[in-house]
């Protein structure tokens, strides 16, 4: 049974050019699903859309049995891990950035006072972010330093859905190849469902369950 479902999603820009005409997908619980193309064919657009970030003409997106199409983007349990880790604030700590996940949780389940520095550290440790690293500002950490903070960020905020944009397209060879494994892991073992966009297909065949191409969804 499919836990998200996008049906007839379509997106233009003024003067009538489309991105996207009658995208569909669907994605079943705790799998993660690479969808590969081209840059420039639309992924990131996709992903906005979906993520209530850009708006669309037409089509229904549907997330664990419940129409978010039209509710507003801090309300539809989906977090956006972007591309050159943009959700990483540089004025912010790293500590401070996953703690603001965690209170926007803790506030949409309405959860009692927790220890915050514990939730922080737990989540640090469960990204592999080294714990000397928490304060940090955002502009003083490498790239590799930063997925971690945003998966971390992403996992504090336990979205019911992870939208992610060629997380590690800026980075080295090297740097993509120790990521891509630890990202997979960090997804299956916290039970994530994750709709993972990239024009690499060794990244996709490496981290996904299941891999489509973007042409196929049109």
């Amino acid at each position: 049974m499919s836990f998200f479902e996008i049906r007839g999603l379509s997106k233009q820009y003024e003067r009538g050019r489309h991105v996207f005409v009658d995208v569909n997908l669907s994605i079943k619980r705790g799998e993660i699903l690479a969808v590969m193309g081209p840059s420039g064919c639309g992924k990131t657009t996709l992903l906005r859309c979906l993520a209530g970030l850009e708006d669309h003409q037409s089509g229904r997106v549907r997330l664990g049995g419940r129409d978010v199409t039209d509710v507003d983007p801090y309300h539809r349990g989906m977090a956006l891990i972007a591309q050159s880790a943009d959700d990483v604030f540089p004025w912010l700590s790293a500590r401070e950035t996953i703690a603001a996940a965690a209170r926007k949780r803790h506030y949409l389940t309405s959860a009692h006072s927790v220890d915050m520095n514990k939730v922080v550290e737990d989540h640090a440790r469960l990204a592999s972010l080294p714990l000397d690293v928490l304060r940090q500002k955002g502009r003083t950490l490498s790239g590799g330093q930063k997925q971690r903070l945003s998966l971390a960020r992403v996992l504090a905020e336990r979205p019911t859905l992870v939208l992610a944009d060629e997380p590690l397209s800026n980075l080295d060879e090297t740097l993509t190849d120790q990521l891509i494994g630890e990202m997979r892991q960090f997804f299956k073992v916290n039970g994530m469902t994750v709709l993972y966009v990239t024009h690499s297909a060794v990244e996709a065949n490496r981290i996904a369950d299941r891999v489509v191409p973007f042409c196929s969804l049109k």
